[in-house]
């Protein structure tokens, strides 16, 4: 049975604005990934399509009930406790009583046979990597550990269909393999909207949404990458084929008028000479006065059906605009940077830590969650002391994080380079055109920008630094569309300077094209 059955489904805004119209889908396979571009709309859709928000216009069958997983929920989530995450607190305080000796009925029905709970929770603790402490506030858990129990609740479920809505963003390594695991476990269809590369490739089919609407890809991320890469190259050669027509039909236009051109002349001279009569002379003329009318028709249909397919091809390219990101100069040379010699990190139980890092490295810090990536960051950031060890930095640093904090969400384009020491508007304003941002959108607030949008301006500003040849990225990519992803990646891995990477990704780390690692227990 399909979960659900959208029929020409369409979403409008309270402003008027329309999301997306006339959407017919139904999933065919258990397991469908939802991509697309960041602000398309795949969220908005995906609250359609589960019942929780009714569309503007069409209809919609569910055929089952269906557990959602929002990309915000996990963290702002307020359980009690741990065990009230898991579901376990009444049974695990009523067992307590009962041990003591409670003989209280009260208490052997908030039990409810459930003598083993305290088997089941050491169980779920350490299938799911969370401190076995019942009481531990749920509030005090890391943002993963949040998402782990509100996807574990979720996948317990089993007599439903799931929405995850980027259910991997909180999530490392280690995280991503458990919720893969989970996915491919869970017996009922899954609907996944996620930019997540590792977890898209075990879809078994793509849906994209764009401006055309939703594409479904059969087969996992790969194949869809590569149809996407061949219609791509398709549109280019359209492009091309159809400015060549253009400029063809252009040129046998210009041929063709000189042409007649000459033609008047001569027959001019003739009149003039009196060597025809005058009223062969005036048929002559009337008849290729007619053919000259009939050419100029032809052409200028000709170039008006040529104008009209060029500008669709450019339209369909202006749809998936190439995001593109130029770093500014960095320090060359081989000198070191950082030189870390027995390092304590002042939280956690990391073992002695010890590095070099040189000029034109690019390392990227690897470990799970909760092992000391933030921290190790902060300490080359100068924020906080090594708790032991030795620390020399030979340079400054620019810092970029995943929320973009570098950025007031209340200025400008233009002010947002100038607060970030890039003084004169004439460069300011090339760099943001380099970047793709168009003339009028120099004054747009930072606040309307969007994710791959801020990326970019952040970019700009940590790159354009002086005097500071090192950056820090944490988690960049985590908020990034896949068009955003390659953007970043493409900027990082041109970068001369040198730099330290937290990322989850493996793809993405691949194409930063990383020179070694730094990994932490």
């Amino acid at each position: 049975m399909h979960a659900f059955h959208a029929q020409q489904i369409s979403l409008r805004t309270e402003t008027g604005d329309t999301l997306f119209q006339d959407l017919s889908c139904q999933p065919t396979v258990r397991l469908t990934g939802l991509t697309g571009r960041n602000g398309i709309g795949k969220t908005l859709l995906g609250e359609v399509l589960s019942g929780k928000r009714p569309p503007t216009s069409g209809t919609l069958r569910l055929n089952a009930p269906c557990g959602i997983y929002r990309q915000h929920n996990a963290t702002t989530q307020q359980s009690r406790s741990l065990a009230a995450g898991l579901g376990l607190e009444d049974a695990l305080k009523a067992l307590t009583h009962i041990e003591q000796g409670s003989v209280d009925e009260g208490w052997f029905d908030m039990l409810n046979e459930r003598w083993d709970c305290r088997q089941r929770f050491a169980q779920c603790c350490q299938e799911l990597a969370l401190p076995p402490v019942p009481d531990r506030p749920f509030s005090a858990l890391s943002g993963g550990q949040q998402a782990r129990i509100t996807l574990w609740n979720l996948f317990q479920q089993t007599d439903s269909w799931l929405l995850l809505d980027e259910p991997s963003n909180h999530l490392d390594i280690a995280g991503k393999h458990w919720l893969l695991a989970q996915i491919q476990q869970f017996p009922g269809p899954i609907l996944l909207i996620s930019h997540d590369r590792f977890l898209l490739r075990a879809m078994e089919e793509i849906w994209e949404l764009n401006e055309h609407g939703l594409q479904r890809y059969g087969g996992n991320y790969d194949t869809f990458a590569t149809l996407k890469h061949q219609q791509q190259a398709a549109l280019d050669r359209q492009l091309t084929s159809a400015s060549k027509a253009l400029q063809l039909a252009r040129r046998q236009a210009q041929l063709s008028k000189e042409k007649a051109e000459r033609r008047a002349a001569q027959g001019n001279r003739l009149a003039r000479s009196g060597s025809q009569a005058k009223i062969l002379l005036d048929g002559k003329k009337e008849q290729a006065g007619a053919a000259a009318a009939a050419r100029v028709t032809r052409t200028e249909n000709q170039q008006r059906q040529l104008q009209s397919r060029l500008a669709e091809l450019k339209a369909r390219q202006a749809a998936t605009p190439a995001l593109k990101i130029t770093p500014g100069e960095a320090e060359t040379g081989k000198h070191t940077l950082v030189q870390m010699s027995e390092g304590i990190l002042p939280f956690g139980q990391q073992p002695p830590l010890s590095f070099s890092l040189r000029q034109g490295e690019k390392l990227r810090l690897c470990g799970n969650n909760g092992c000391g990536k933030s921290t190790l960051l902060r300490v080359l950031r100068q924020e906080i002391s090594l708790q032991a060890g030795r620390l020399w930095l030979g340079g400054g640093c620019s810092y970029l994080d995943q929320h973009y904090q570098l950025l007031n969400p209340q200025l400008s384009l233009l002010e947002a380079l100038s607060e970030g020491m890039i003084k004169a508007e004439s460069l300011r304003r090339t760099l943001l055109a380099q970047a793709g941002f168009r003339r009028e959108q120099v004054q747009q607030k930072v606040a309307e920008l969007s994710g791959g949008e801020k990326m970019k301006l952040a970019m700009l500003i940590v790159s354009h630094q002086p005097d500071t040849p090192l950056l820090l990225l944490d988690e960049p990519d985590n908020h990034l569309d896949l068009d955003a992803r390659a953007a970043l990646a493409q900027a990082l891995a041109s970068w001369p300077g040198a730099l330290i990477l937290v990322t989850h990704d493996d793809d993405f780390a691949r194409e930063c094209q990383l020179t070694g690692e730094i990994v932490l227990a």
